[in-house]
């Protein structure tokens, strides 16, 4: 997964002052975005590492990450999923299930 760093993040890296002033200025609208719906920006890198994804999963375990599914489509409704996320309004995230054997409890 790849996006443009926060301005925290690319400080945290080590980027140059130019660079992180770019980034600030690169990354506003999402942060002024975020902002106007009560939410927030974060922008991540990650690698293949397994260690990696064996924490991430640990922390999801753990509840450390929670995970809030705003809804969830089978593959043939995915239209109306597109849709809602096109909305602009999802506070979650849109699943759509490609294979029905690992539905979860509420599918449209």
């Amino acid at each position: 997964m790849v996006s443009l760093p926060t301005a925290d993040f690319a400080q945290k890296i080590g980027l140059g002052k130019g660079a992180q002033l770019f980034v600030k200025v690169a990354t506003s609208r999402f942060t002024r975005l975020a902002r106007k719906k009560e939410g927030h920006f974060y922008a991540f890198f990650t690698q293949s590492n397994g260690n990696q994804l064996q924490k991430i999963a640990q922390l999801i375990d753990q509840n450390q990450y929670p995970i809030h599914i705003e809804e969830q489509f089978s593959m043939d409704n995915g239209q109306a999923a597109i849709n809602l996320v096109r909305k602009g309004h999802v506070k979650g995230k849109v699943v759509i299930v490609i294979r029905p054997e690992e539905e979860m409890t509420t599918t449209h």
